[in-house]
């Protein structure tokens, strides 16, 4: 490891952390771009609706109702949110955006060093915070898109969040080559397929592993299912 990777690890440690915003049609492009991307996308958006699921659906509803102990509770929420989370993390240390400009490059979504430590999706976007307290900062923000899109543009406010809308995405260099056919339709629904019964399968070796009591796995894994149905029918998932 050189000395300059270092030192920007221990930049990204020192940091007070950032907020992504990525518009979900950014995100189509670079899904309907060949297979390789669209799986990537597929299980980012995935993980961002388990985890959604997890604590407001699972945890949150389960020991309300009565259908799970706190204890069984928290050992979901470590089989099924670890933090911060290693799906978003890599598949944003390998996610690129175009930058124009005087000198035009690919650039990479997450520092070194950086980690996704909250996300959510908020009117047309993914968003993701490298910390906690950007994470807390990004759930209690309340305002409109394109309230954020003006302050930001205006230097008022914003000025640590990234926010990719129309720029071209690449994943690793997968899905940038201009002459690469796209996914028809079809052939996105394969793929989109593909991803709800990987991360169906993955999602029950999660459950499993909490060490659950037969009638709390089944709970879980129903809720968790209904979640990814729902998400894998409409929206990006279902436009791909």
């Amino acid at each position: 490891m050189t000395h300059e990777l270092l030192a920007r690890i221990e930049q990204a440690a020192r940091s007070p952390g950032r907020i992504i915003y990525i518009r979900e049609t950014a995100l189509v492009s670079l899904a309907r771009s060949c297979p390789q991307a669209a799986r990537a996308v597929y299980s980012v958006l995935a993980d961002v609706v388990i985890r959604k699921a997890c604590q407001h659906t699972v945890v949150q509803d389960g020991v309300q109702l009565g259908l799970l102990t706190a204890s069984a509770a928290e050992r979901v929420e470590e089989a099924v949110r670890p933090q911060p989370s290693p799906v978003l993390t890599d598949c944003l240390h390998r996610l690129r955006y175009w930058q124009n400009g005087s000198t035009s490059a690919w650039i990479p979504v997450l520092e070194e060093g950086e980690e996704v430590a909250g996300t959510c999706y908020f009117d047309g976007y993914y968003t993701f915070a490298t910390t906690e307290a950007k994470a807390n900062q990004m759930y209690r923000d309340g305002r409109p898109i394109g309230e954020v899109r003006q302050l930001k543009k205006e230097g008022r406010d914003y000025q640590d969040l990234l926010l990719l809308e129309a720029q071209r995405l690449s994943l690793d260099g997968v899905g940038s080559e201009p002459a690469q056919r796209p996914l028809n339709k079809l052939e996105a629904a394969r793929e989109r397929m593909k991803a709800l019964h990987q991360v169906r399968s993955q999602v029950r070796e999660m459950v499993r592993s909490a060490k659950l009591s037969d009638k709390e796995c089944q709970f879980v894994c129903e809720k968790m299912d209904g979640a990814l149905a729902m998400a894998f029918s409409r929206g990006l998932l279902k436009t791909l």
